[in-house]
């Protein structure tokens, strides 16, 4: 079973970081580990900086965008009818863990990675480094793989690569956004998307 959201615009466990991500929740509003915090009134496009395999460099003011009913709703979804647990997930292309750690303080089991070398040191484990646009054995296969606002970024020539990661390394399914947003509306949207991509696998 595949989930496709077209978009608008060896990892240790999530819950053991203390790290604090800085998430943009409104066009005004950032928040700190669910306090108010202060945005920065630099220009996005300004404090990252795509590369040529689809991952961003960002300044430490730069704050991910953070959708609270999105992710309302996944946490919603992953609850099994009739039990309290909750599917566990893997979120490949993470950033700094917006979601991440908003998932796993609201107690789902969730690990995560993005393609920034530097990710792990940054986030102190709360997300750790793999390349996406290669193909990974992370030796983790849970039960929902997220990717959200990540595959629009991913130049065309490593897409199958973020297919087969995605794909290999769920046992459920796939909850996937992919922009149809294209430059310049988009920072480093070099792989807008329209249509569907599940029949390709």
């Amino acid at each position: 079973m595949v989930v496709l959201l077209l978009s608008y615009v060896h990892g240790s466990v999530t819950a053991q970081s203390q790290f604090r991500p800085l998430c943009q929740v409104d066009s005004r509003s950032c928040v700190r580990g669910g306090s108010p915090a202060s945005c920065s009134v630099a220009k996005k496009k300004d404090l990252a900086h795509p590369t040529s395999t689809g991952f961003w460099e960002v300044d430490s003011s730069y704050a991910y965008y953070l959708d609270t009913r999105l992710a309302d709703a996944l946490i919603r979804f992953l609850r099994e009818p009739g039990t309290n647990t909750t599917s566990d997930v893997l979120e490949l292309g993470a950033g700094m863990g917006c979601y991440t750690q908003y998932l796993a303080s609201r107690g789902v089991p969730i690990r995560a990675y993005d393609g920034s070398p530097t990710v792990a040191e940054r986030t102190d484990g709360l997300v750790q480094a793999a390349d996406l646009s290669r193909r990974q054995s992370l030796g983790y296969r849970a039960d929902w793989v997220f990717c959200i606002e990540v595959a629009e970024h991913i130049p065309p020539q490593f897409e199958d690569a973020l297919l087969s990661n995605l794909d290999e390394h769920n046992r459920k399914g796939l909850v996937l956004s992919w922009s149809s947003l294209k430059p310049p509306h988009g920072n480093g949207h070099v792989n807008p998307r329209v249509d569907e991509v599940g029949p390709r696998w």
